[in-house]
């Protein structure tokens, strides 16, 4: 069964850029299913730096291919940190307003 991602294109919301290896990546706007992709992918207890793997191998693709978190391990640190930065810059783009409890 294949999983269908919104289409990650410029002209849907994502935006491309060009990897310091010169590879273009696509970064889109993720949704919440995006998210409990990647938090579920962390496993337990959480680990931070593989959610965030997650998520951008939920988010980016590479050359007009996903990219799976795998990858991100043999992946060039400028590259990897290049797309960590524009998924937060996308994704994250203020702190979350604080949730209050009901009384």
């Amino acid at each position: 069964m294949e999983i269908q991602l919104p289409d990650p294109t410029p002209a849907n919301g994502g935006h491309e850029i060009t990897l310091p290896s010169g590879a273009k990546a696509t970064v889109r706007q993720g949704t919440g299913k995006d998210l409990r992709l990647a938090q579920m992918a962390t496993g337990q207890p959480f680990d931070a730096l593989k959610f965030e793997f997650a998520l951008i191998a939920q988010v980016v693709t590479v050359d007009g291919k996903p990219v799976r978190m795998e990858q991100l391990d043999g992946m060039r640190i400028d590259d990897v940190l290049a797309l960590q930065a524009e998924t937060n810059r996308i994704n994250f783009p203020t702190r979350p307003p604080a949730v209050e409890a009901a009384s």
